[in-house]
């Protein structure tokens, strides 16, 4: 059961995943999956699904920009976490940050996928400070510098993971909300 993975090996509690209204489906390509919605304005929300064995689909014709984009309207004066996966940003708001994002489709080293982090920009700018959440590897390194660059003079910090951990949720799972937060 995808949920229960999502509980019992990834450690997000049942809270949080209701308040992202994540939940299972059996998808037509990838069968029992995990469902993101990326919440917004518009309905039905576009989705992001994920398989426990890493596949991945996502909802067709239909622009998602930031992962919980919505919660940059709520918790006003509170930081913005970016990371660079749903589980991630999940993991976050286990950890206590309730403005946690990710960007759609992960990052690349090349830094090309901006487009959802300059539709973000006055949200992001309007947040006391910025910590960038990205991946121990070369695309993550790459994603501080890109947040940076868009927001030239703002308060932009980026998140240094403990030996063995590459990202929010590695932490989160090997040594708990406390270490994340």
């Amino acid at each position: 059961d995808v949920m229960t993975w999502m509980q019992d090996v990834r450690k997000i509690s049942p809270a949080v995943l209701s308040g992202a209204q994540v939940r299972a489906v059996n998808h037509p390509h990838l069968g029992q999956a995990v469902a993101f919605p990326y919440l917004g304005d518009e309905a039905p929300f576009p989705c992001k699904f994920r398989t426990v064995d890493k596949r991945f689909a996502s909802t067709k014709d239909r622009s998602r920009g930031l992962y919980n984009r919505h919660l940059l309207q709520e918790f006003l004066g509170l930081p913005v976490v970016i990371c660079e996966g749903e589980i991630d940003a999940l993991s976050c708001q286990q950890a206590g940050f309730d403005r946690a994002v990710s960007v759609p489709d992960g990052w690349t080293e090349q830094g090309n996928k901006t487009e959802a982090l300059f539709a973000a920009e006055k949200d992001l700018r309007a947040s006391p400070f910025v910590i960038v959440a990205g991946d121990s590897d070369k695309a993550g390194e790459s994603l501080p510098r890109a947040v940076a660059n868009l927001l030239k003079g703002h308060d932009v910090r980026h998140a240094v993971w403990p030996e063995g951990c590459k990202d929010a949720n590695d932490v989160l799972v090997q040594h708990g909300e406390g270490a994340l937060a």
